[in-house]
């Protein structure tokens, strides 16, 4: 498949598929359907919410940390691509995309990592480390992995639903003890299918015997 083809040239090594979202996605996509009572994190900045319930440590997995509108625009999609060195026609040329019996051209398999820059705060990463109460200068960024369920078509206005899905603690057998947080971000089109999934691991130094 053309489409196929074309967005596989930024994927790289990243894990990806076609099919069906990853099975440990099942309790994501229910807190993005069921729209469970939530209350506004703070006054003025509606974008970032908290359960009712707020145990930010160890919370449990479908947690609804964001909701956010994700705009595909062109220009950033061409600069996206640029930096990635991936200038594939379809990511920058209408003709070519048309000609591929694409509505619009697409978006890189790996454009959703630019979801900090539509979350709406300014130091967005932070905030979110705020709400799950980690402490950004013993945590890292530990792992990433892309999921295209359907190409990203420019001009698309997504509904973006970042949820955490899993939150635990494990221990070393040289003692060091970490807390690992499963962020997953949601993409959904106007139609409301689910069109990508962004699996983030960020892990959090605990202790060191």
């Amino acid at each position: 498949m053309v489409v196929e083809r074309a967005v596989a040239l930024d994927a790289g090594r990243l894990r990806r598929t076609y099919l069906a979202p990853p099975r440990n996605l099942a309790c994501a996509l229910t807190a993005a359907r069921d729209g469970r009572a939530l209350t506004p994190y703070a006054a003025g900045a509606p974008v970032f919410w908290k359960s009712q319930e707020a145990n930010m440590n160890e919370q449990a997995a479908g947690h609804v940390l964001a909701r956010f509108e994700f705009p595909v625009e062109a220009g950033k999609v061409a600069e996206f691509a640029a930096a990635g060195r991936t200038p594939h026609p379809l990511f920058t040329n209408r003709e070519a995309a048309l000609g591929a019996g694409l509505r619009a051209c697409i978006a890189p398999v790996t454009y959703p990592s630019t979801f900090v820059f539509h979350i709406g705060a300014d130091a967005a990463v932070l905030e979110l480390m705020k709400q799950l109460k980690m402490n950004p200068a013993r945590s890292v960024h530990g792992e990433v992995q892309f999921h295209s369920h359907q190409p990203i078509h420019v001009g698309e206005q997504l509904q973006a639903t970042l949820v955490v899905a899993s939150d635990e603690v494990r221990t070393s057998a040289n003692g060091v003890t970490r807390r690992f947080v499963g962020l997953n971000l949601l993409l959904h089109n106007q139609d409301g299918v689910l069109v990508s999934t962004t699996e983030n691991t960020f892990i959090e130094t605990l202790s060191h015997d």
